[in-house]
């Protein structure tokens, strides 16, 4: 090859390298256009981490929708804060005053949630849904941890099942709240609620307490929680118990 079109060649190779140069930086700089905020938009979200930083440093959730007290405490008063059961209808756990609350909250895509709701012997709610084989119903656990002396439905306990995480992954609705009892066939008849919250409380707080339950006496204290992955207390061992207790 004569170096005329040696010339040539590495000129075009020259040209094409600077061309590809030219158009990295133009989409770099249109990216960075796209995303770039408004003075508004910069300070709403520095006002957002200030109150975020302020919650934190007070121990309060960082989710502004949640209680101030989140998750519930042991020994003290259940945390207030509004739910929609699955016929449409207001409430608030304070409202049970005087029961015994097992409360539950669940994630409908939870393998834990499908089995404690019956998916073992009823099958899984949604397309794939999975069940957990070492998670039970609270009816068949109270029902053999106290030898057939506490059995569900009883008069003087109240399940509620919070739905905090709906069938498409985000914050729940009352739909889902109805589609889940009519699946599972929860009756408010048969003493137990299937409720959505009426704000937003999903997040990690609230992620350590889905799957398992917790025990509210008739006076609105949390007496045993054996909610989450890492329950505090043993669900045959403590919670059974418990129920027992409370109910004689």
């Amino acid at each position: 090859m004569e170096i005329n079109q040696i010339r040539k060649v590495i000129s075009f190779a020259m040209l094409g390298l600077f061309i590809s140069l030219i158009l990295m930086i133009a989409v770099s700089i249109l990216a960075i256009e796209s995303t770039k905020k408004s003075p508004k938009e910069i300070a709403a979200e520095l006002e957002r981490q200030k109150v975020q930083m302020e919650r934190l440093a007070q121990g309060k959730p960082l989710n502004e929708n949640l209680p101030e007290v989140w998750p519930p405490k042991m020994n003290q008063t259940y945390p207030i804060f509004d739910l929609i059961d699955q016929k449409g209808g207001a409430f608030k756990m304070s409202d049970f005053t005087g029961k015994i609350l097992i409360i539950e909250y669940i994630d409908m895509s939870s393998p834990i949630s499908q089995a404690q709701s019956g998916a073992g012997l009823i099958g899984t709610y949604g397309v794939g849904g999975t069940v957990d084989q070492f998670a039970l119903p609270i009816e068949d656990v109270l029902r053999t941890e106290t030898a057939g002396v506490v059995t569900l439905p009883n008069d003087m306990v109240v399940q509620i099942k919070v739905i905090v995480y709906g069938e498409n992954g985000g914050q729940a609705s009352r739909d889902d709240a109805q589609n889940w009892a009519e699946h599972f066939h929860f009756t408010k008849a048969d003493g137990v609620i299937v409720a959505v919250p009426v704000k937003n409380i999903t997040g990690e707080e609230t992620n350590a307490i889905i799957g398992g339950y917790q025990l509210v006496d008739a006076n609105n204290f949390l007496r045993v929680d054996s909610s989450g992955l890492v329950p505090k207390h043993n669900l045959k061992m403590t919670f059974a118990p418990m129920v027992k207790k409370l109910i004689r």
